[in-house]
């Protein structure tokens, strides 16, 4: 059980008179009350800030920090009979979103409670917001071609980047988090934010309450690998500020890397003539767009690389992960490790490939009425 009482880190003796004269960002006075070290629950916190006459800002929210006890059950391996998602997905950027919500939709296990379309761009075209348009018609497309249209509500996102951490963006997909998220009113609930693509929404969410770190996990596929030769991936450049804010402010992180783990997810045009082509409307859909896709027109095979994440969350056996400290993403783009006293973080290190894929052959097949 996750406790209520949720710890604030915060040490008032340090930071009495810092805070007001930081020449800084809220977001950034935020996240230096974060980082100190005196456990306070919320009511302390507030009385406390008034004790000590601190100023802040009207409507200032400090980021909260679970206890340890807390986040090790919010990075748990997922379990259940029924586990609670929301898929956040730039469905239209390549092909393997596509996948990956057909995979959640035909799930028996996964209760997909809403799809958000999140932003992406690509030089010189489309620009974020008609990125996140084109995604938000391509979640209503899939959910069409598998005759479900209508039964998961779907929902737009940020429009662009993440410009302001002060001034985050309001969407109907922040809006719709923060309402999910604040409406579990027991402690063992988990709802799980499944992201496959860039992270702009859930931040943003984050931002504007940031009450509903006590509530969500994050399954997120970003990022390579910790001893990767380059950090730099499609995923976290996609909205790098808010990228670096999922590490600053340890929110509770299950994390999918994409080099070179995720990476192995590899489909070819025969495993897919003969596993999912054939199978109903969806099936010829998803040839479709991945012969039309250049990698697999110039390969013969692309990666499916967001399936990884609602596979594992429907069944934790088909991979690996180990426990880390959250590391610091910088501003050159290389990860800080060195603080090995930060926040647990749970990273996937490995993926049963053929087992992945064929879960997904068997739901096409049930769903076309062949098995």
């Amino acid at each position: 059980m996750v406790h209520s009482d949720v710890i604030y880190r915060f040490e008032f003796g340090v930071i009495r008179n810092k805070i007001t004269k930081l020449q800084t960002s809220v977001y950034a006075k935020r996240q230096f009350i974060s980082a100190c070290v005196v456990n306070l629950t919320l009511n302390d916190l507030s009385t406390q800030i008034v004790k000590e006459g601190i100023k802040v800002p009207v409507n200032f929210n400090i980021f909260p920090q679970l206890s340890p006890q807390g986040r090790a059950e919010r990075i748990a391996i997922p379990k259940g009979k029924k586990i609670r998602i929301i898929l956040d997905t730039d469905a239209k950027n390549e092909i393997d979103d596509q996948f990956a919500i057909t995979f959640a939709l035909l799930s028996e296990k996964l209760q997909v409670e809403a799809l958000y379309a999140t932003q992406f761009s690509h030089d010189p075209a489309p620009p974020p917001s008609e990125g996140m348009e084109h995604s938000y018609e391509e979640i209503l497309t899939i959910q069409d071609k598998l005759g479900v249209s209508g039964e998961v509500p779907v929902l737009k996102g940020v429009a662009g980047l993440l410009e302001d951490l002060d001034s985050p963006p309001r969407c109907e997909a922040t809006d719709d988090l923060i309402q999910r998220a604040s409406a579990m009113d027991t402690d063992d609930e988990m709802l799980y934010v499944v992201a496959i693509g860039a992270i702009t929404n859930i931040v943003s969410a984050v931002l504007l309450e940031p009450k509903i770190i006590e509530k969500i996990t994050l399954v997120w596929l970003g990022g390579n690998t910790y001893n990767w030769k380059t950090l730099p991936e499609y995923n976290l450049s996609g909205d790098f500020k808010a990228s670096q804010a999922v590490f600053d402010l340890c929110i509770p992180l299950i994390r999918f890397p994409c080099f070179d783990v995720v990476s192995t997810m590899l489909l070819n045009k025969e495993e897919l003539n003969t596993n999912i082509r054939p199978y109903g409307a969806i099936g010829a859909y998803l040839g479709k767009t991945f012969d039309e896709y250049p990698r697999v027109k110039r390969e013969g095979r692309s990666c499916i690389w967001d399936l990884s994440t609602v596979a594992f969350m429907e069944d934790s056996s088909l991979g690996k992960t180990t426990l880390l400290p959250t590391p610091r993403l910088m501003d050159n783009v290389i990860w800080d490790m060195e603080d090995k006293a930060r926040p647990l973080h749970r990273v996937v290190t490995s993926l049963n490939r053929d087992a992945i894929f064929e879960s997904l052959y068997k739901k096409l097949k049930k769903h076309a009425g062949v098995a």
